[in-house]
């Protein structure tokens, strides 16, 4: 018989405590004298990468916290669809620690903000175009996301910006993951192959399931044999969150725990 094993639990109640400090900073995220406040000032690109990196990092943490209360509240480790919410958890980090690298100058944030937006607007634009009840979903006044994507890519045309796609996930992941080492687009490929049932990777995290209880006492299903990856992506997942959220502390103008 096989267990959950404690680490696992403890490195996903971590997200209770990312969650909590994320909700904690400064509502005002230009109210510092850091980057923030400076990419502010940058009109009218500046405030994109703030502003996605904080909610690519909120949905990140949603999914680290629903895999946490998945076993801890409803007491069910399930076979694969861990793989889907370490990938979601780490999407999220790995963007915010994209548009926020402490590496880059202002002039390169604001880049990878405004052409962020911009991929944002483009799958804005392919949703309503793909709708006939567009107009009814949006405010009276407001304008659709083909006119937005049109104003914007003008601005980031006269500011000199290629309109080019920014970086791709996988290299997002092979790029911004910490607890891997070398190139962790493996992990993007490996994740993603696992949610969308596909057979090489599900036979690269080994098939063999046994019964076995979710958690001692409690509900019984059916789980991975071999454990080992599922803590790797928590703890990779994890990390990544807590240096995604720690590089947003300095980018509002707190220090880096």
């Amino acid at each position: 018989m096989a267990t959950v094993p404690q680490q696992l639990v403890a490195t996903l109640e971590r997200a209770v405590i990312l969650h909590d400090a994320h909700d904690a900073l400064p509502g005002d995220a230009y109210s510092s004298d850091g980057q923030a406040a400076r990419d502010a000032r940058s009109e009218p690109l500046g405030e994109y990468a703030g502003t996605l990196a904080s909610s690519a990092w909120a949905a990140g943490i949603d999914h680290l916290l629903a895999w946490y209360h998945l076993i801890v509240g409803a007491r069910v480790l399930p076979i694969w669809t861990h793989a889907t919410l370490a990938r979601g958890a780490l999407e999220g980090a790995v963007t915010c620690r994209y548009l926020l690298d402490p590496a880059i100058d202002d002039a390169e944030r604001r880049r990878r903000g405004a052409l962020e937006q911009l991929a944002d607007l483009q799958r804005r634009r392919e949703f309503e175009d793909s709708t006939l009840t567009t107009h009814a979903m949006r405010k009276p006044g407001s304008e659709s996301g083909a006119v937005r994507y049109a104003e914007l890519l003008k601005q980031i045309e006269q500011e000199g910006i290629v309109a080019e796609r920014p970086l791709s996930m996988t290299s997002r992941f092979g790029n911004y993951l910490t607890g891997v080492r070398g190139d962790g687009r493996w992990v993007y490929h490996l994740l993603s192959g696992q949610a969308h049932g596909r057979q090489w990777a599900m036979l690269a995290a080994d098939r063999s399931v046994i019964d076995a209880p979710a958690l001692t006492g409690q509900r019984i299903v059916r789980t991975t044999a071999n454990m080992r990856l599922v803590l790797l992506a928590a703890l990779i997942a994890a990390g990544t969150l807590e240096l995604g959220l720690a590089e947003l502390k300095g980018y509002v103008g707190e220090s880096p725990q």
